[in-house]
């Protein structure tokens, strides 16, 4: 049943980006494409579930940088494939956090959620304007039955 709505899903995406080529926005970004689904209004911040960031990391991975904020301990125990870790606990997070780029797309997570969440509201607050919070952590990809590095 997963793998039935996995394809549905690809084969819809693959749809919108014919359409999109047909009528001319075949040079739309990637980064517009997520933008304009996620961070509508003005929105810096939004909040995703699970399947929603798999989604995403499948068509998107190279447009999305992943910060997982746990600490190095859990982060060398398993890790959504792709992430960097940047310990949301640790000394020198602002430091650490201040030399990526403010304007790039951020997918944020931790072990439940909650840690992720208020990395991404410091974030916020130090100018980077597109931030996604994975909802329920890495605990919810694990769950979903999705891979790790």
């Amino acid at each position: 049943m997963i793998m039935l709505k996995i394809f549905l899903k690809t084969l819809y995406v693959a749809q919108v980006l014919l359409l999109m080529d047909m009528i001319g926005c075949g040079s739309m970004r990637k980064n517009d494409i997520i933008c304009n689904d996620l961070f509508y209004s003005g929105n810096v911040f939004a909040e995703i579930d699970a399947e929603k960031a798999h989604e995403l990391l499948m068509f998107y991975s190279d447009s999305i940088i992943i910060i997982d904020v746990r600490p190095s301990d859990e982060f060398d125990l398993f890790r959504i494939e792709g992430a960097v870790n940047v310990n949301y606990y640790g000394e020198d997070f602002q430091d650490s956090i201040d030399v990526f780029p403010r304007e790039e797309i951020y997918l944020v997570y931790c072990k439940y959620g909650a840690r992720s969440f208020s990395a991404a509201m410091k974030m916020k607050d130090m100018g980077f304007v597109k931030l996604i919070n994975l909802s329920g952590g890495i605990t919810a990809w694990i769950e979903m039955g999705y891979d790790l590095k």
